[in-house]
């Protein structure tokens, strides 16, 4: 859910807050009163985020090809790594990255 969460603010950052202003050939606008505007844009794109992260674990677990360990228990999924580095990056798009943008007014 981290990663997805990532994700979403990941594209946030590039579509409603860059890319959409760079499409139009307009001046890229981060003041606090456009960010403001773009607001529920976040809330959508995070939302999407945590969807599509949980989508994804539900996919893992449905259609893991392990059914059964050699102690005869049901195979439990791992991940790569821990979701303790999804959890850093998301504290720091949101924690840092967000009011570095923000303070450049």
């Amino acid at each position: 859910m981290g990663w997805g969460l990532s994700y979403g603010f990941l594209w946030w950052l590039l579509g409603p807050g860059t890319l959409f202003f760079v499409l139009l050939r307009q001046p890229v606008d981060w003041s606090i009163l456009a960010t403001a505007d773009r607001f529920p844009a976040l809330v959508g794109h995070l939302l999407y985020g945590m969807g599509l992260g949980l989508f994804y674990q539900y996919l893992i677990r449905r259609y893991d090809t392990h059914e059964h360990s050699a102690e005869g228990k049901p195979h439990v999924h791992q991940t790569a790594g821990s979701p303790a580095a999804a959890l850093w990056a998301v504290t720091l798009l949101i924690g840092i990255m967000l009011p570095l943008l923000l303070g450049t007014t």
